[in-house]
C-alpha cells in the first residue's frame, strides 16, 4: 500500500474516532463498560465500509499496481 493510500486511511481513521469518540464520552456514565464493545463494533464496521468504498483491498490494489 502506497504511503499516500496509508496517510488517507489514517486520516479517515482519525476523523471517525474523534466523532465516536465525542458521542460516546456523553453516554459512558450511563452504559459503562459497554461503551468499548459498541466502540469496536462501530469501528469495525466503519473500516470494513472504508476498504470496500476506497477498493483498499489486497485484490484492487494488486491489480492497481500493474
Amino acid at each position: 500500500m502506497s504511503f499516500a493510500m496509508q496517510s488517507k486511511d489514517a486520516l479517515y481513521d482519525l476523523m471517525n474516532r474523534a466523532l465516536i469518540s465525542c458521542a460516546f464520552d456523553e453516554l459512558k456514565a450511563i452504559m459503562g463498560d459497554a461503551t468499548k464493545l459498541v466502540m469496536e463494533t462501530i469501528e469495525s464496521h466503519i473500516q470494513g465500509f472504508f476498504v470496500q468504498a476506497l477498493q483498499l483491498d489486497t485484490r484492487t490494489l494488486r491489480l492497481e499496481a500493474t
